[in-house]
């Protein structure tokens, strides 16, 4: 199976980055990366 790249940029986001990243680990596809960008908050 191919990797897939899955990029989060995240700006002021701490509300949100738990949910988010959660999000994309409870996907049924396991072949991925994640990267997170924070954008300077």
């Amino acid at each position: 199976m191919p990797i897939v790249s899955v990029i989060m940029p995240c700006f002021n986001s701490e509300k949100f980055i738990e949910a988010s990243i959660q999000s994309v680990l409870n996907q049924t596809f396991k072949n991925f990366e994640l990267i997170i960008i924070d954008g300077g908050s």
